[in-house]
């Protein structure tokens, strides 16, 4: 299945899931179609990769 994003650049794409998480970990979506609709980066929620230790808050320990 291919899901429709554009770009920050303004190119209208169609992309593997993979290939949306790796353009959302590097900047380069503005919005992607979604079931329910676009979903645009910044306003609306999107899952973020999953973190080695599962915790996405500051680090801590010195």
């Amino acid at each position: 299945m291919l899901i429709k994003a554009e770009l920050t650049d303004g190119v209208c794409v169609r992309v593997s899931p993979e290939g949306l998480t790796s353009l959302l970990e590097h900047n380069r979506v503005k919005c992607f179609e979604r079931n329910n609709g676009w979903a645009v980066v910044g306003i609306h929620p999107i899952r973020r990769a999953q973190s080695p230790n599962g915790y996405y808050g500051l680090e801590r320990r010195q």
